[in-house]
């Protein structure tokens, strides 16, 4: 049986953190910000571009090992997303938009249908264009230090493990 000063000990450690967590609501932005203030949050919590490549690199790896294993409605589905994570990064980062859409425009040229023909030549001289493009865009980012591999050397998603 627990002795009474245990328990003064419990009742004082929990009422300490009720109260730490109430003074926390106290605090929260999202609640009881200005609307500017809740406005520069939202806008530091954003995503930036190199968070963004990340996704773009693991759609990248992915889309190259779906095609190579004839996983054609996968490889869509990673270009897809690939397409969706550069507009997002145009929307968290727009002097970024119009790069990005010239890529967009430019980048995937020929490889939706390749994809859809499951025609692995023409998916494979769409998808080296597409890696020049990558590069053309790095540089001109000021990233040319940030190199794609033409063969990514593994697939990096459960999805493509065979």
């Amino acid at each position: 049986m627990m002795e009474i000063s245990e328990m003064k000990e419990w009742i004082v450690l929990i009422l300490a953190g009720m109260l730490a967590s109430s003074a926390a609501l106290a605090d929260d932005w999202r609640r009881d910000g200005s609307d500017a203030e809740k406005l520069e949050q939202l806008i530091r919590a954003m995503p930036n571009t190199a968070a963004i490549m990340l996704q773009v690199g693991e759609r990248y790896n992915n889309l190259y090992w779906a095609a190579r294993q004839g996983q054609w409605e996968y490889a869509g589905y990673q270009m897809a997303e690939m397409q969706g994570a550069l507009r997002r990064n145009a929307v968290t980062r727009p002097g970024r938009a119009a790069d990005i859409q010239k890529f967009l425009d430019e980048g995937f040229e020929g490889m939706e249908e390749a994809i859809e023909a499951q025609d692995d030549q023409r998916f494979f001289r769409s998808f080296e264009q597409m890696r020049g493009q990558c590069m053309v865009c790095h540089a001109d980012s000021g990233y040319a230090f940030i190199k794609l591999p033409a063969q990514p050397p593994r697939p990096n998603n459960p999805a493509l493990y065979q």
